[in-house]
């Protein structure tokens, strides 16, 4: 009411803060919390070295099994930046693993787009819509 702007606060993974809706009315907004966001991204990358001897299928059958818990979880209003980062930061996370896998000559992104389409990644979607 003041004219100045409330502070953030994190809580449940999530930081809100202060924003206004497509209205102009104001109303709180989440985004997925810079802390959070770097202990999954830190996590998931753990849980890829210690598969570098799965089959790739099975590998990303399991992989699509944590990105679907995390975007139900994290797939609320506003927080689509949120989401789609953390799948560009895990397809770029497996890009790499698979690169680390092979022994002889790297697997080029063209291969790597032609495997994602074959296996694909879950799409980050927003699952709950809060308003």
């Amino acid at each position: 009411k003041s004219g100045q702007k409330a502070d953030t606060f994190d809580f449940l993974g999530f930081t809100h803060y202060c924003g206004k809706s497509k209205a102009g009315k104001f109303r709180v907004k989440r985004i997925t919390s810079k802390k959070k966001m770097r202990s999954k991204v830190v996590k998931i990358k753990q849980w890829l070295r210690k598969s570098l001897t799965k089959p790739i299928v099975q590998l990303i059958k399991e992989l699509n099994v944590k990105l679907q818990g995390h975007y139900n979880y994290y797939g609320i209003t506003d927080n689509t930046p949120g989401i789609k980062k953390y799948a560009y930061i895990v397809r770029r996370a497996l890009f790499r693993h698979i690169n680390r896998r092979r022994q002889g000559k790297p697997c080029d992104f063209l291969k790597f787009e032609k495997l994602i389409s074959k296996y694909p990644l879950a799409t980050p979607r927003i699952r709950v819509s809060i308003y």
